[in-house]
């Protein structure tokens, strides 16, 4: 078996994510196909205060019109999924283990948990791991 660590970018190719305050961010598209094992690896970061975020895994049979652009009727999250991190609430690393339905493509949906508790300058970094 082999495996590899992707770095997850945003649209315009940064590997770090801001999320700022309660916004809602969607990572580049990758994809999912060859993935017997699928892990994530992720961490929120503030200068000014305690990251909130949550990390959902959304799902299509094809890339986005427009990368980094909700589309609600070619992306959905899988029915009966829970979120990957309902709230990352620290700055410590997080792993998850990852079982996306069988489609062919992947992106996350970070969204700040309210504003007040989500600081302007939060960025977070993930890395998946899949193993074919």
């Amino acid at each position: 078996m082999q495996g590899a660590s992707q770095k997850v970018v945003t649209s315009a190719g940064s590997a770090n994510i801001a999320v700022v305050s309660d916004a809602v961010v969607y990572t580049k598209s990758f994809p999912l196909y060859k993935g017997e094992h699928f892990g994530v690896w992720a961490r929120a970061t503030s200068v000014t205060g305690t990251p909130n975020v949550k990390i959902e895994l959304e799902q299509s049979w094809t890339t986005p019109t427009v990368e980094g652009s909700a589309e609600t009727t070619l992306w959905v999250i899988p029915a009966g999924k829970d979120p990957i991190f309902s709230a990352i609430a620290d700055e410590l690393a997080q792993i998850a283990t990852v079982t996306p339905v069988p489609m062919a493509y992947g992106r996350y949906k970070i969204t700040g948990l309210t504003e007040a508790a989500n600081p302007a300058d939060t960025i977070v970094t993930i890395f998946n791991f899949i193993q074919e």
